[in-house]
């Protein structure tokens, strides 16, 4: 990234991107608290769900550090990542709509995919945007991960409840906001 790129562009980005990434990490296990409520699954499962979405972006995230090292694109990088969040979302949504396990599976590794990707990636936008002095803006950055763990939760639940009880729709909401992340990707440096 060039130096006169605009720092203050460049953390919001990176902190709405950690927003909505660690926010989607909480939406999940409130989906798989419905799914055992609503149609009786049994609660192991929420356990292999967590499994497949965790296991997942544990294992890709090396991979995910290694793309940025190879292209030197973390905001790219990131966009794909939320790109991939709204895929995951909505196809966890439709499995979550008409209870299909399968489809339900396919959404949470996708999801998990999707995980790996802010962390190596914002860190990395930072570090280089700042060179090298970006406590404060990684300090700024974490608060906005934070805040997403601790809203979304909620957020999900109220578009649930103003949605009709469709946890589809609700999903689908959220995998747009994450869509709205991989646009702003594009337009910034």
């Amino acid at each position: 990234m060039p130096s006169k790129i605009n720092k203050g562009l460049v953390l919001g980005f990176t902190s709405l991107g950690h927003f909505v990434n660690d926010g989607n990490t909480w939406v999940l296990p409130v989906a798989y608290a419905y799914m055992v409520k609503v149609y009786d699954m049994p609660a192991y499962m929420a356990g292999v769900f967590g499994l497949i979405f965790f296991g997942l972006g544990a294992l890709f995230s090396p991979a995910v550090g290694k793309l940025m090292d190879s292209t030197g694109k973390p905001i790219r990088l990131i966009g794909l990542g939320a790109f991939l969040w709204a895929l995951g979302l909505a196809v966890f949504g439709l499995g979550v709509k008409e209870y299909n396990v399968p489809i339900a599976i396919l959404g949470a590794a996708v999801s998990g995919i999707a995980s790996a990707f802010y962390h190596p990636l914002g860190s990395s936008a930072l570090a280089i945007t700042y060179e090298g002095s970006s406590g404060y803006a990684m300090g700024i950055n974490g608060a906005m991960g934070s805040l997403g763990r601790s809203l979304y939760p909620s957020i999900s639940t109220a578009l649930f409840v103003a949605l009709s009880d469709n946890y589809f729709l609700s999903l689908l909401v959220l995998a747009i906001v994450s869509l709205a992340v991989t646009l702003w990707s594009l337009f910034v440096p």
